[in-house]
C-alpha cells in the first residue's frame, strides 16, 4: 500500500503485516506512538521502505526499485525489521511489490 506520511516523508509504499482497531477509544484519549498521534480509529501495523536512487539504472517505466526499513547482519540476512502505526486514512494507492531476485541484499524490491 502507498501511505501519504505527510510533508517530511511523502507518498512511500509500505508493507502491511495486520489492522488494529482502536474505534472503541474514548475519544479524549491520545497518545504519541513512534511519532504518529494514536487516536479513535482503524490503524495498520505497517513495515515501510524508501526508494532507491533512480540514477542506479535499475529504474525502468515499469519497476521503481525500492529497500525496506531493515538491519541485517554480514550475510545479508535481515536480523530486525521497523514497524510503524499508519492510520488506514493516509492510504493512498495500492501497489504490487515483488521481491529483487538475484540482488545481493534480501530486503531489496520493485514496486510495479
Amino acid at each position: 500500500m502507498i501511505v501519504d506520511w505527510g510533508q517530511h516523508y511523502g507518498k512511500i509504499p509500505c508493507e502491511i503485516w495486520c489492522f488494529v482497531d482502536l474505534r472503541m477509544l474514548p475519544t479524549n484519549v491520545r497518545v504519541k506512538i513512534s511519532g504518529v498521534n494514536v487516536r479513535t480509529g482503524v490503524y495498520a501495523v505497517v513495515e515501510s521502505s524508501e526508494y532507491e536512487d533512480e540514477d542506479n539504472g535499475i529504474a525502468s517505466d515499469i519497476f521503481r526499485p525500492i529497500i525496506k526499513e531493515a538491519e541485517v547482519n554480514d550475510n545479508g540476512n535481515v536480523t530486525s525489521r521497523q514497524f510503524y502505526l499508519a492510520d488506514v486514512e493516509t492510504f493512498v494507492d495500492p501497489v504490487v511489490v515483488v521481491p529483487d531476485i538475484g540482488a545481493d541484499e534480501r530486503w531489496h524490491y520493485f514496486t510495479v
